[in-house]
């Protein structure tokens, strides 16, 4: 059984780094910039090292954002599904094409709707299906680290508001950026579920490096890149 954990987590981990090679294989710059950014975040070495499924998962949606059709794309989130069932909101991600405006007074609701449990609320009153209801109930009953949490919830909403912003419009990054504005949304909505909320953030993680590094693509003038991509880090 080690030993199966093992050799999928490596196999994991060379899918992402296969991944990342195909966004970034005709910029090599922005290739290592984006494996600095991702090999030093510790959401990294938390979904390959605890994590395992959901690292799995993640690393076969980020094959997705590299496959040319949507079949392969959403065949890619479909396996990613049956590693690890939160993958399925990356379902939602095509609901997600909207203008910048939009985007944001979403945003908004769903901090809204999330922060102050009203979603959670209109969820209970709600004829969901016992494993849902079951699955809600078990993750209701975690203790909220309300530090750690309000941490997470504030660099969320930085990132989404940056990249609303600054992110490049080529077909890779935005639909990196639509797979995490998918997830950003419903974690926020989630935000009282502790359980749920930790594992969507690490989703979320996953994209970052990658919108990051065509943010600071976006800058012409080196000096405005260096000062870029030192935010980011």
């Amino acid at each position: 059984l080690a030993f199966g954990r093992i050799a999928k987590n490596r196999f994991s981990i060379g899918l992402i780094f296969f991944a990342y090679y195909l966004i970034f294989k005709d910029t090599r710059a922005l290739l290592f910039l984006a494996l600095f950014f991702l090999l030093n975040s510790s959401s990294f070495y938390l979904t390959q090292g605890n994590v395992i499924r959901q690292g799995f998962a993640s690393s076969l949606l980020l094959l997705g954002i590299c496959a040319r059709t949507p079949f392969f794309t959403n065949l890619f989130k479909l396996m990613a599904f049956f590693s690890h069932k939160g993958a399925v909101i990356a379902f939602l991600s095509p609901l997600t094409k909207v203008t910048n405006k939009y985007r944001l007074l979403i945003l908004a609701l769903a901090l809204l709707l999330g922060y102050f449990a009203i979603f959670v609320k209109v969820l209970n009153l709600l004829p969901l299906p016992g494993f849902v209801a079951t699955k809600l109930e078990f993750y209701s009953s975690f203790e909220r680290a309300s530090s750690n949490s309000l941490i997470k919830l504030v660099l969320l909403l930085l990132f989404n508001l940056v990249f609303l912003k600054f992110r490049s419009r080529d077909a890779v990054y935005e639909k990196a950026y639509s797979f995490f504005f998918a997830f950003s949304i419903t974690a926020l909505l989630l935000f009282r579920f502790d359980g749920m909320f930790s594992r969507l953030i690490l989703y979320t993680d996953v994209f970052i490096p990658i919108i990051a590094v065509g943010c600071i693509a976006q800058f012409h003038v080196q000096k405005n890149r260096i000062w870029a991509a030192t935010a980011f880090i």
